[in-house]
């Protein structure tokens, strides 16, 4: 768990098939992670139809046979099943069937362009050879039926004795890296000819019809023809390569590879065993833990982590760290941010305890609280946020020099409440500018992961400078020029809404600028009532130690004072635990928390144990 955590994490979809009757122990190995929580997906919840399922993926495996070395891997991450698991296998198959007719007519392609480009290098180093005797080629170029007409390219190495092949006329044309044999016989002869030349790595020539021209022309002509060749070349490889890299086959051939696993792997008891499809979400950070369990219970099964359900918002795990979870049930009044926002938990942990403190400063009152919420630990889980607000009132009683409403038995390191209140009426005040600050800011930073950031840019971030600059325009007056460029900025920026909405005018963008501003006064004067609260505090105190006094009788003054503490310790807490509330809900939450997530739940552990898997 990290440290501290700005974004509320969101949970990841996972799924598994599980043999029927390992199924509760999987539920229950999958329950004590506490990172689970099962959402069941409807258009999966079917058996599986292994016969179909088998003969789907032999079908496959012939084609991952044949493109052995062209065919994408599996290195992408199965999709979210959306049918049966046999049709989704049909529906891969299908995807990777297309694609091979694809690849085998391009791979066809490219095969026909090598062997017209090597054709065509051939013919241009044999009309090199010729010279000057080209026109021999002539004939070549036209078919006959009472003829056989051929040019073959052999390997220099080669001595042949072509006169041996039933008397034939022929003419060796030596060439730079092959001999030419030009070759004419009778028509019964061809099969002959072509299997003496076959046996010696002889290649026959397929000169083109447009060679009959000038030897200057031929020479462009088929460069020009080479030149194409290279390029169609370029072009079919590219296509290839394309092909072998293509995402959707990549994502087929998981899939395949995802229920070829729960075909072979998975435990059988008969021909149609149905798996039970498990299916829900994972706290994000915990997925490893999932396979692990299952390991453990030797549960057959291997999780997967797709794609989400489509129309499903994922749920979103608050931020769980030992000294922020007391304070969620904060959070949980409003509802869970979701996953474009700040979750607030983390800054909770200071901002509630030193508002509950300041408000009931006492020593003696805060460890009262603190024993309470200890003692109560176990039954009452949900106070545990007393025990840091406890301390903190102790903390704030300290400075005050304050047990129980008594003075003298502590040193005094700060001010008299009752002898200096308008010190503790400001400074609760200053605290809350500087919360609903955080609050805007905060606003802006979800505009950015909502992609809205330049809206945001055009008006509240004005607003934002606006009232921090009138706030310290209270103790410094020339902050007020800071008020000018603010204003104007969101003058600015209100006729570049204006201008991209035509349904806004003026008068709302005017409106929009004074409802901000008053509702901010409005908040931070709220805060006013912390200090208040933190003078009733003093002088309840004072008064019930005034009270006391008047009893003469020492056991009647001491249960008068115990009673008297337990209700002041009761009501005050209540009163300024529903005021801390309200602040943080209405004047720092509003700022920037809409509660569009829900919280996730883990699934809850079995209440009895068991043995094992079986």
């Amino acid at each position: 768990m990290p440290l501290f955590s700005l974004r509320a994490q969101q949970a990841q979809w996972f799924e598994t098939y599980v043999p029927r009757e390992q199924t509760v122990f999987a539920l229950d190995a999958l329950s004590r992670t506490d990172a689970v929580e099962l959402q069941m997906d409807p258009a999966l919840a079917v058996p599986m139809d292994l016969a179909l399922l088998r003969e789907t993926i032999s079908r496959f495996d012939s084609i991952r046979e044949k493109y052995e070395k062209d065919l994408p891997s599996a290195v992408a991450t199965a999709t979210r099943m959306t049918v049966a698991p046999e049709r989704e296998a049909a529906q891969a198959l299908q995807r990777i069937e297309a694609w091979a007719q694809r690849f085998e007519a391009v791979w066809k392609k490219r095969q026909r362009l090598i062997a017209e480009r090597d054709n065509l290098a051939l013919v241009r180093e044999c009309l090199m050879a010729l010279q000057r005797e080209s026109g021999l080629l002539g004939p070549l170029s036209h078919a006959s039926r009472l003829l056989f007409k051929g040019a073959f390219a052999c390997p220099k190495a080669c001595c042949l004795d072509v006169p041996s092949v039933a008397g034939s006329v022929h003419e060796l044309i030596p060439g730079v890296a092959h001999d030419f044999y030009v070759v004419a016989d009778l028509p019964e002869q061809a099969d002959a000819i072509h299997a003496f030349f076959a046996d010696n790595a002889c290649v026959l020539l397929a000169f083109p019809a447009w060679l009959m021209r000038s030897p200057e022309k031929q020479m462009v002509g088929l460069e020009k023809a080479l030149q194409r060749r290279a390029s169609s070349l370029l072009d079919a490889e590219a296509a290839l390569s394309r092909l072998r890299q293509e995402p959707a086959v990549k994502l087929a051939v998981a899939n395949i590879s995802v229920l070829r696993w729960y075909l072979g792997e998975s435990r059988e008891t008969g021909g149609k065993e149905q798996l039970c499809h498990v299916t829900g979400w994972v706290a994000a950070g915990k997925s490893d833990q999932l396979q692990k369990a299952l390991d453990a219970e030797k549960i057959d099964a291997i999780v997967q982590f797709p794609l989400a359900p489509e129309g499903i918002e994922p749920p979103v795990a608050l931020f769980g760290a030992w000294w922020a979870q007391p304070f969620q049930l904060f959070t949980a009044m409003l509802g869970a941010p979701g996953r474009a926002e700040v979750d607030p938990g983390p800054l909770l942990a200071l901002v509630v305890p030193l508002l509950f403190g300041y408000m009931f400063a006492d020593v003696g009152h805060g460890l009262v609280l603190v024993l309470l919420s200890a003692l109560l630990y176990r039954r009452w889980r949900s106070g545990r946020f007393l025990i840091p607000c406890g301390l903190s009132a102790s903390a704030f009683g300290f400075l005050q020099g304050e047990v129980f409403g008594l003075h003298g038995i502590l040193p005094r390191l700060w001010v008299d409440p009752l002898q200096e209140p308008f010190v503790i009426l400001a400074l609760p005040m200053v605290f809350g500018v500087f919360l609903i600050l955080l609050g805007l800011v905060f606003n802006g930073i979800e505009a950015y992961w909502r992609e809205a950031f330049a809206p945001w840019l055009l008006s509240e971030a004005a607003v934002l400078l606006l009232y921090a600059s009138l706030t310290v325009a209270f103790f410094y007056p020339p902050a007020l020029w800071v008020s000018g460029a603010g204003l104007a900025w969101y003058l600015l920026g209100g006729f570049v809404l204006i201008h991209r909405h035509q349904t806004l005018g003026l008068s709302q963008v005017l409106g929009n600028l004074l409802e901000s501003l008053f509702a901010l006064a409005l908040n931070t004067l709220s805060f006013v009532r912390v200090g208040a609260f933190a003078l009733a505090h003093a002088a309840l105190n004072q008064a019930l130690l005034a009270l006391a006094e008047d009893i003469d009788a020492v056991l009647p003054r001491w249960l008068f004072l115990v009673a008297g503490h337990a209700v002041l310790i009761a009501l005050e807490a209540l009163v300024v635990f529903v005021q801390t509330t309200r602040l943080v809900l209405y004047e720092f939450f509003i700022r920037f928390l809409r509660a569009e997530g829900r919280v996730f739940k883990p699934l809850a552990i079995p209440p009895h144990p068991r043995e094992g898997a079986g």
